[in-house]
């Protein structure tokens, strides 16, 4: 592949810089539905650019460029700063209190810096800031301030617990299980969406089976394997 052409693969990765403002500025506008379609299309431009990259060794042609540098400076905007500004703008947290906001931003920028933050044998290391998703679901649910105050609290002491989480089609442990289980929930999440202005509530309670998994699997494999992970550098590409 020609150099020039594997600049579009660096480009495809900062395409979520403005998907970013996007998402932003249409949850400004109080069109929700728009503003989480282009939160969830950063999303799938995160699980995609890494394989790219890797198909194609981009790292190791493009030498001069650090495109795991981007990949960060991307996945903390659309996982991390622009969901917690969207927790007030959707009055999911205080608008009269933003302290309630710099506590998920400071413990993720703290994850985000960890060597460890991703592990040797495909873990993330602590909480990984998936923010996008929490706020996602407590807009749905419209619980108490107070309850998304302590959910807020909670996920983000988790980001300092070295509890190792799966990561989807990474994870080699019940990969098979996992992967078949995070494809079914993304066509379930596609579901609601659909019916986003009113979705049925069964859906959304299916929708949540993934998520308890995704926990409960993580917490298995962790306890169940004894040693300390090796660190690895956070690397999405």
């Amino acid at each position: 592949m020609r150099i020039h052409l594997l600049w579009l693969i660096h480009i495809y990765t900062g395409l979520g810089i403005p998907i970013a403002g996007l998402t932003l500025y249409y949850c400004a506008k109080g069109e929700i539905k728009t503003a989480f379609f282009y939160m969830f299309l950063a999303v799938l431009i995160d699980a995609t650019d890494g394989s790219l990259a890797r198909r194609f060794n981009v790292s190791k042609v493009l030498t001069s460029f650090d495109g795991r540098k981007l990949d960060d400076l991307v996945d903390f905007l659309n996982y991390v700063l622009v969901p917690v500004t969207m927790a007030f703008f959707l009055k999911i947290l205080p608008g009269d209190n933003l302290f309630f906001g710099i506590i998920p931003i400071m413990a993720s920028a703290y994850g985000f810096s960890q060597v460890s933050a991703k592990t040797e044998d495909g873990f993330f290391s602590g909480f990984p800031s998936y923010w996008n998703l929490v706020v996602f679901y407590l807009y749905l649910f419209k619980l108490p301030t107070f309850l998304n105050i302590m959910i807020f609290i909670l996920f983000s002491g988790a980001v300092f617990m070295p509890i190792k989480y799966i990561v989807p089609f990474k994870t080699k442990p019940f990969a098979r299980v996992t992967n078949i289980f995070c494809a079914v929930w993304c066509l379930n999440l596609f579901a609601i969406y659909v019916f986003f202005q009113n979705p049925p509530a069964w859906l959304v309670m299916l929708s949540t089976a993934f998520p308890f998994y995704y926990a409960g699997l993580s917490v298995y494999l962790h306890f169940s394997k004894s040693g300390d992970p090796q660190p690895k550098r956070r690397n999405n590409y």
